[in-house]
């Protein structure tokens, strides 16, 4: 429907599970720990430091999956929570972290596989070179059940915030400010864009919310705990199985109605796109 209303000299490019791994295998990371949506950081300079997220570090990580070890876990952030305040324990848990490779969010110490992909399909296509790209960054799991958040995942200053305030009014959120639902975060597909394509690109993330975060982290604990021990990982538990089903559930509830939430507001977002290019082009 979007592509046949694109004005002329326009292309609508759709890159979907850039992690095939976590696909596969019922993760947000992939096969070496490596939050994709963290691994987009210049590795050729100064890495991002999360000097919290190392004090917590050893906190989050659970030592079994008793429940004993998890009230544990659950009693030193809470800890840590009444220290620092909840938005700073989920801003440190869930920014990115370079310096722990078992640890949660961990961004890698080189570009990923599937980042390289991201690269080649901008390399291959010329994107760097058209006179506008807009990036949609679809993302589940923070906010309102069904209900979505477009963030402006750029430097929330210049001609391409200002045409994104217009277009969104006050729908719209900047992360970079800590204004969104999800705090500032570092290595997201976002920074690789404004490296690549620079000035000409529109960064937009679509957050649609699923149940409410936790500052530890909730079921990706577990998650990170089972795949610590990979020697040890029986996919027929009944443990695992239902560790591997919540995580599902917190990023894609299996509902109707939030699907059908998702999908009209995603048309939504098209039609005012659609209508945006065709002033653009005019």
């Amino acid at each position: 429907m979007l592509h046949s209303r694109l004005p002329r000299g326009w292309a609508l490019c759709c890159i979907h599970a850039v992690n095939p791994w976590g696909t596969a295998w019922g993760r947000r990371e992939n096969e070496d720990n490596i939050d994709l949506n963290r691994n987009y950081v210049n590795f050729d300079a100064n890495l991002p430091r999360n000097d919290l997220y190392r004090k917590i570090h050893t906190d989050l990580l659970l030592r079994d999956l008793s429940e004993v070890a998890l009230a544990a876990s659950n009693e030193a952030i809470a800890m840590a929570t009444d220290l620092h305040g909840a938005r700073a324990i989920l801003t440190a848990r869930s920014a990115g972290q370079y310096e722990f490779p078992d640890g949660l969010h961990y961004g890698g110490s080189r570009p990923a596989a599937s980042r390289r992909v991201v690269e080649e399909v901008i390399r291959q296509y010329a994107l760097s070179e058209r006179a506008h790209v807009v990036v949609w960054d679809y993302h589940t799991g923070a906010g309102p059940f069904g209900y979505c958040e477009p963030i402006y995942l750029g430097e929330p200053s210049g001609e391409r915030y200002e045409l994104a305030k217009r277009l969104f009014d006050s729908w719209l959120t900047t992360q970079r400010t800590d204004k969104a639902v999800t705090p500032p975060q570092t290595g997201l597909g976002s920074e690789l864009w404004e490296r690549l394509c620079g000035p000409t690109t529109y960064l937009l993330g679509l957050e649609f919310g699923t149940y409410p975060m936790t500052p530890s982290g909730g079921i990706l604990r577990q998650d990170n705990f089972l795949h610590r021990h990979p020697g040890k990982l029986d996919w027929s538990s009944p443990q695992t199985r239902q560790v591997k089903k919540a995580l599902r559930l917190e990023y894609d509830p299996q509902s109707a109605i939030w699907r059908e939430l998702v999908l009209t507001q995603s048309r939504l977002v098209f039609d005012l796109f659609s209508t945006a290019s065709e002033k653009l082009c005019a």
